[in-house]
């Protein structure tokens, strides 16, 4: 093991998509490095899968103020690596950015671009505070020394913002934590499942009009996992359409893979995604997908068998039937992965560490 240290810098350790990247991050490069997974704020979770060799620090922070957590931030690497040189800060998510470029004398940033900002912004906040945080967040980016973009896409699109900052390095999965959750079908009912934010971005209310339309239905069930803001209108949305007996809405789920690793098909209508964390983990446990071409998503879906892609809101219930014409499930003794070896955790562990090591040596 080397004695380089490296800070992971997450705003909170909770569920999150982001955050369960940056553990796998920090799992994969305990093997290598001396690996701090620093979270800003208070968070309580006692349920993420954490390597015992990574040294967690919640610094506890109670409050949103940029200027506290930052101070509190650099008190904290002052203390921790007073001996040491400027360590090196791999930060997600835009907190955390900010708070690692306001430190930048102290450390070396690396930053992650985890999707289309400006799509994902408009979406959560409306078209402009939107445009306006994703401009932030790009900005921000352009101060640290590196920036890790996690598919092809985002770096023909930000190649020429970053120009020699900017890294290609896929997104992975925990794949250690996640092998528990492969499992061989169980019963003869068809298992569809859905895992993502309850939000318009996400669309779960487009697959709900879909599965509506499949005449196989009642052979069906379509297990959809998260909360937001949209809820209550699926709720409504499935009692309109009469589908209480084949649709389970199980909330938030501190471990889906568990849910899904028992599924025949998983389905993420998303209008926007970066590279879904929950797609690959069913591709990983052998669970095939459908999903809307958008992004890094014909990307993901490269081995045979791995599922089906679609562009108009019509055309989702298309590829479901194709789905169920061509793929009946048939019980297995192991499901084998379907992720793409570019977004294996061995292949991308291996591409981050060189990326440290180039900046250790001061190379571009």
């Amino acid at each position: 093991m080397s004695n380089l240290s490296l800070v992971v810098l997450v705003p909170r350790l909770d569920g999150s998509g982001p955050v369960r990247g940056a553990v796998a991050l920090a799992n994969a490069l305990s093997e290598y490095f001396v690996v701090h997974l620093v979270n800003l704020k208070k968070s309580g979770c006692d349920y993420i899968k954490v390597d015992e060799r990574v040294k967690i620090k919640e610094l506890g922070v109670q409050e949103d103020n940029i200027f506290k957590l930052s101070a509190i931030f650099r008190n904290y690497i002052k203390c921790e690596f007073q001996r040491s040189k400027r360590p090196i800060c791999i930060s997600y998510c835009l907190i955390a950015d900010l708070v690692c470029l306001m430190n930048r004398d102290i450390l070396r940033g690396i930053g992650n671009i985890r999707g289309n900002l400006m799509k994902n912004y408009s979406f959560t906040y409306g078209r402009v505070m939107g445009c306006m945080l994703a401009l932030l967040h790009y900005v921000v980016l352009v101060g640290m020394e590196k920036v890790v973009v996690m598919n092809e896409s985002m770096f023909t699109r930000l190649r020429r913002l970053y120009i020699k900052r900017i890294k290609l390095i896929g997104n992975f999965v925990d794949e250690k934590s996640l092998e528990a959750y492969r499992a061989m079908r169980n019963g003869e009912e068809i298992r569809i499942v859905f895992v993502g934010g309850l939000t318009e971005r996400k669309a779960p209310d487009l697959l709900i009009k879909a599965f509506s339309e499949l005449e196989t239905r009642k052979q069906i069930r379509l297990s959809i996992i998260g909360e937001g803001e949209l809820e209550v209108g699926l709720k409504k949305l499935i009692k309109e359409r009469g589908l209480q007996n084949c649709i389970d809405m199980h909330g938030y789920q501190r471990e889906p893979a568990k849910l899904v690793g028992q599924a025949d098909l998983f389905v993420l209508p998303s209008r926007s995604e970066g590279v879904s964390r929950a797609a690959m983990e069913a591709l990983y446990l052998g669970v095939p997908c459908v999903l809307r071409d958008v992004d890094s998503n014909v990307e993901l879906l490269e081995e045979r068998g791995s599922g089906y892609l679609f562009k108009k809101d019509d055309e989702l219930v298309v590829c479901l039937k194709r789905w169920l014409e061509d793929s009946i499930p048939e019980k297995v003794k192991y499901r084998v992965s379907l992720l793409p070896r570019r977004f294996r955790q061995e292949v991308c562990a291996r591409k981050m560490i060189e990326l440290i090591y180039s900046l250790e040596r001061g190379n571009d």
